[in-house]
């Protein structure tokens, strides 16, 4: 999709006022110059993505042009559990799995690569084998922009 953005961290990862700057300086940049609706999708509730949702929200207050979009696994337990962490703008992309194993999760992180014009990754790339890791490697066979701030 056009002016949009998705966030991919690895839970594991410790998100410090480092990384939250290097995070806001990529969100900025993305949404600089942009004339009409700018779409942030989240698809998790990782610290990485609480404290992207938590940028963008704060954005959000000044430029009403912004999208905060859920692109979420519905499982019912895990939607009900969580759906009230985090609050969502004009659609969301809803992927139905009855379970959650790494191989859904993996299709669903394609499908949102797949809507992505850019992608902000805080992924450890040395765990070859982490769905992060995965995900960015699809995002590149896809030629989808994106920077790891873990690298940066």
């Amino acid at each position: 999709m056009k002016n949009s953005c998705m966030f991919f961290g690895d839970k594991d990862l410790i998100v410090d006022e480092n990384v939250k700057a290097k995070i806001s300086k990529y969100i900025n940049l993305r949404i600089e110059n942009c004339s009409s609706f700018f779409y942030f999708y989240f698809c998790d509730f990782n610290p990485y993505s609480r404290c992207c949702y938590k940028i963008v929200t704060k954005l959000k207050e000044n430029n009403n042009s912004i999208k905060r979009c859920l692109f979420y696994i519905d499982n019912k337990i895990s939607l009900a559990e969580n759906r009230n962490k985090i609050e969502t703008d004009d659609f969301e992309y809803l992927f139905h799995a009855d379970i959650f194993l790494d191989d859904v999760l993996l299709m669903r992180n394609k499908e949102a690569v797949d809507n992505a014009s850019f992608i902000i990754f805080f992924v450890d790339t040395s765990k070859i084998n982490s769905l992060g890791t995965k995900t960015l490697n699809y995002a590149k066979e896809k030629n989808v922009e994106f920077v790891n701030i873990f690298d940066i």
